[in-house]
């Protein structure tokens, strides 16, 4: 692994164990339960827009892990 890209990870690591980092999973996993509901939604272009919503949501709620999941796996090609 480059100096630069494991730079890069340690920002990630450093930001994951900041308050700030918590609290906001905190919202964001309120807001994906809040948005599960889909059935009383006015019309299609809603729904559309909340599932792009939901997209987002997932994918900022699943960062850590895939971070931490990313640098597992380049350090285990290292190793080799």
């Amino acid at each position: 692994m480059n100096e630069e890209l494991k730079q890069w990870y340690e920002a990630q690591f450093d930001l994951f164990g900041e308050q700030g980092w918590k609290d906001l999973l905190v919202t964001v996993n309120e807001m994906r339960e809040n948005y599960q509901n889909l059935r009383n939604l006015p019309s299609d272009d809603t729904l559309r827009y909340r599932q792009g919503q939901l997209d987002i949501l997932d994918w900022l709620a699943g960062w850590q892990n895939s971070v931490e999941s990313n640098y597992k796996e380049l350090q285990n090609e290292n190793v080799v």
